[in-house]
């Protein structure tokens, strides 16, 4: 409940609130940092993407490097998208779907819609988007088998983005994903 209070302060216009939520960001980046569990992590995520909305795109940047950096929480991003766009086929009460769902399951093209949908220079999430495209493409590389108008779609995107100002590693894992979808 806590996590989805913070999201959608992100849409509070009260200059006030973007002091909160960068403190609340602070708190759960400790505590994710003192217990590198999924649950705390989201809520880090969920703090780091309001503060985008805001401008503010460090703590987005710093969490995709460092909350995503492993299998366990890379899998539960996945699981988490997949959840949000409506892929599953589950209503889930609780965390424990993002870390025991396989993500080579059931996850495929709303997300990869969705993820390229919103590839652009002026998203204030286009660092988390560009990740968990490049993540889902590499659980599921023949994600766009049989699509060539989503792969067309996704090429557009990612030269739309070739002027766009992100970090050297959204730009690499760009790159994977063009050369990944030449190969699918």
């Amino acid at each position: 409940m806590r996590r989805q209070a913070i999201y959608l302060l992100a849409f509070d216009t009260n200059p006030a609130t973007a002091d909160w939520l960068l403190g609340e960001h602070r708190r759960s980046l400790k505590q994710a940092r003192a217990t590198n569990d999924v649950p705390s992590w989201v809520s880090v995520r969920s703090a780091s993407v309001a503060l985008a909305r805001y401008g503010q795109q460090e703590p987005l940047i710093d969490f995709v490097a460092t909350g995503l950096r492993d299998e366990l929480h890379a899998t539960a991003n996945l699981n988490y998208w997949t959840y949000w766009v409506g892929e599953g086929a589950h209503t889930y009460t609780d965390d424990t779907f993002m870390i025991s769902n396989d993500p080579r399951r059931g996850i495929g093209s709303v997300l990869f819609g969705h993820l390229v949908e919103r590839l652009a220079d002026d998203s204030e999430q286009v660092e988390l988007y560009v990740h968990t495209l490049w993540q889902l493409l590499l659980v599921n590389p023949r994600v766009v088998a049989g699509a060539p108008a989503m792969r067309a779609a996704a090429q557009r995107k990612i030269e739309e983005l070739s002027a766009a100002p992100l970090t050297g590693a959204a730009r690499q894992k760009l790159s994977d994903v063009a050369y990944g979808l030449r190969l699918s």
